[in-house]
């Protein structure tokens, strides 16, 4: 009865001594923090530690776990913001071969997160349960992470960033002012201009038409006679 009783005794303090967590740089800008416990490893990645409000930065969360483990998915759960950051995309896959580990399983979730608060903000500390039915009795467990610091940066200055709002401004002129003589005579010539065409036009249409004979009007008629047979 106690030679069955060691394994799990020992997966017990396994679960309970864990290892801490762990915050690193990338060698791309980013950040990230490892934790594992017993048969699980986590790991969370940010793909930058510093950006400016409103770029969005990516988030990956990889669970890894031995053959017999099963994770509680999602790894995330949200309702469209993660603390400070809100959500633009989520995509997760669960419980797939890990490569190059054939005893090993491994669940990922990847999310695209912004935010508008400027500022040192941190994304949360994520917990993962999970269950482990590789010995007769099957064993719970959670596993969390430390929170990632990220820096936003504003583009604002500081008195913007303060809510100081600057005086109005006055009207602004799209084109330089004319004088008002120049006004006036362009003007004047417009409606020179319009006076002329209106009598080059109405002179057209007024010319009288140069009266015809009796003896021409007469031998216009005929022709007309002569041409109905």
């Amino acid at each position: 009865m106690m030679n069955r009783c060691l394994p799990f005794l020992a997966l017990l303090i396994t679960l309970i001594a864990g290892c801490g967590d762990n915050l690193e740089r990338t060698d791309d800008g980013g950040i990230k923090t490892t934790a594992s416990k017993g048969p699980l490893e986590i790991t969370v990645t940010a793909d930058r530690s510093q950006l400016e409000v409103g770029q969005p930065l990516t988030l990956q969360v990889r669970a890894v776990a031995q053959n017999g483990v099963s994770v509680s998915v999602p790894l995330i759960n949200s309702n469209g913001t993660f603390g400070d950051f809100n959500i633009l995309s989520d995509q997760a896959r669960s419980d797939l071969p890990e490569a190059g580990d054939e005893n090993a399983r491994v669940w990922t979730q990847e999310l695209v997160l912004d935010s508008f608060q400027a500022g040192e903000l941190e994304i949360p500390s994520i917990s993962v349960d999970f269950l482990d039915n590789r010995a007769d009795l099957p064993v719970r467990g959670a596993i969390s992470t430390d929170p990632l610091p990220v820096l936003l940066i504003s583009l604002m200055t500081d008195s913007e960033n303060a809510g100081t709002l600057r005086e109005i401004r006055g009207p602004v002129n799209m084109i330089d002012g004319w004088p008002l003589w120049v006004w006036g005579l362009l003007m004047l010539g417009i409606i020179i201009l319009a006076l002329a065409v209106t009598f080059l036009i109405r002179g057209r249409g007024l010319q009288k038409v140069a009266p015809i004979s009796p003896d021409e009007q007469a031998r216009r008629d005929l022709e007309m006679l002569e041409a109905s047979g």
